[in-house]
């Protein structure tokens, strides 16, 4: 698997990358402490997805009172 990024990969980044190239698009399980750092790549994928999906879409959605 060749790097996205210049940067060097996380084992958790690893795991999500090659989830996404396996098509895989359900993911289950259970927060833990063994677990964080795969929700936050997960979190990260999914907003790497959305910008490329709507490029001019807002980058915080306005909270309203």
């Amino acid at each position: 698997m060749e790097p996205k990024d210049s940067i060097q990969m996380t084992e958790a980044r690893i795991v999500i990358e090659t989830l996404i190239e396996q098509g895989v698009t359900d993911v289950f399980g259970y927060p833990g402490g063994q677990v964080l750092n795969i929700y936050d790549e997960l979190y990260k994928a999914s907003e790497r997805k959305r910008a490329r999906a709507f490029p001019t879409w807002p980058k915080k959605t306005p909270r309203f009172p």
